[in-house]
C-alpha cells in the first residue's frame, strides 16, 4: 500500500511540473497560492499521518486476535476496525484531492453567482433536514477566470461544512459582493466558536506535507481543502471567528480580465 501511494505521489509531483508549462503556453495565470511540488519532507509528513489509522487498526485486530471473547466482543473489535478504516479511506480521499486541486488547469470564464445558486439549490434539502435557513444574497454577478469543476466544489464544500456545523433552526448566511476587481464571497455559520490552533493554522501558507499532516481535526481538514481549492484558482482566503459565535469563510478571487 506505501508503495502504490508513493507511486501515485511522485507522479503528482511529475504532473504539477508538466501543468504549470501548459498553462505557460496557454497564457493561463498562474494561480496565486499553488504551493512547490511535493518534496521528500512533504512525502514524510503526509506518509506519517496516514500511519496514524493505519496503525490503530491493525492495533485493534492484533488484540482480538490474540485475546478470546464472545461474539459482542468481536462485533465491538469490527465496528472499531470499520471506523479506522473509514478515517484512512477519508484520509486518502482526501490527500488525492488536496493533489488534483493543485493541479487543475482548465480555466474558463464562470459566472460566480450562477455557480454559488447552483450550490445553494443542491445544499437546500441539506438544509431544510436540520430546519436551517440558507440565506443567500448575490449582490453581484462577477466572472472569474477558474476551472469551474473545481470551483463548485469549494464552493459546496464550505456551505456544507458550515450547514453541519450550525446548530439546528439556525442560519447559514452567503454573500456574493463585488468590490473593484475582486469578488467576495461570505460564507457564514452558527456553529461553535473555531478554537484558536485552527484559525492560526489556516491563516498560514503551507506546503501540501504540512497542511495535510497537521490538519488532526476532521473540520480543520474540510476546510484546509477547500482553502488549497481556492488559492489553487488564484485566490486568497481567510477565516475569522464571529462575535457570539460561527464563524466566517471569506474567498476573494480576482475577476476576470474584461
Amino acid at each position: 500500500m506505501t508503495k502504490r501511494l508513493l507511486t501515485f505521489l511522485f507522479r503528482a509531483r511529475g504532473l504539477d511540473q508538466s501543468v504549470r508549462k501548459n498553462r505557460h503556453k496557454q497564457g493561463q495565470p498562474e494561480a496565486q497560492g499553488r504551493g512547490s511540488p511535493i518534496s521528500p519532507t512533504d512525502l514524510s509528513n503526509i506518509i506519517h499521518r496516514l500511519s496514524q489509522p493505519l496503525t490503530a487498526l491493525r492495533g485493534s485486530l492484533e488484540l482480538r486476535l490474540l485475546t478470546e471473547g464472545d461474539a459482542a466482543d468481536y462485533r465491538l473489535a469490527l465496528k472499531e476496525a470499520f471506523a479506522q478504516a473509514e478515517d484512512l479511506v477519508h484520509l486518502l480521499s482526501s490527500l488525492r484531492e488536496l493533489v488534483d486541486a493543485e493541479h487543475s488547469g482548465d480555466f474558463k470564464l464562470v459566472a460566480l453567482a450562477e455557480l454559488v445558486r447552483a450550490a445553494g439549490q443542491e445544499m437546500q434539502p441539506l438544509a431544510d433536514s436540520r430546519g436551517l435557513t440558507l440565506d443567500l444574497e448575490l449582490k453581484a454577478d462577477p466572472y472569474v477566470l477558474a476551472d469551474p469543476r473545481w470551483l463548485r466544489l469549494g464552493v459546496y464544500r464550505i456551505m456544507y461544512h458550515a450547514v453541519e456545523r450550525s446548530r439546528d433552526l439556525g442560519t447559514v448566511s452567503v454573500c456574493l459582493l463585488r468590490s473593484g476587481r475582486t469578488a467576495s464571497l461570505l460564507i457564514s455559520d452558527e456553529g461553535p466558536p473555531v478554537p484558536h490552533a485552527e484559525l492560526d493554522l489556516l491563516s498560514r501558507r503551507q506546503s501540501l506535507g504540512q497542511l495535510f499532516s497537521q490538519s488532526s481535526k476532521q473540520s480543520t481538514l474540510e476546510w484546509a481543502i477547500a482553502k488549497r481549492i481556492f488559492e489553487a484558482q488564484g485566490g486568497t482566503v481567510r477565516v475569522e471567528s464571529r462575535t457570539g459565535g460561527g464563524c466566517c469563510f471569506q474567498v476573494y478571487l480576482p475577476l476576470a480580465p474584461s
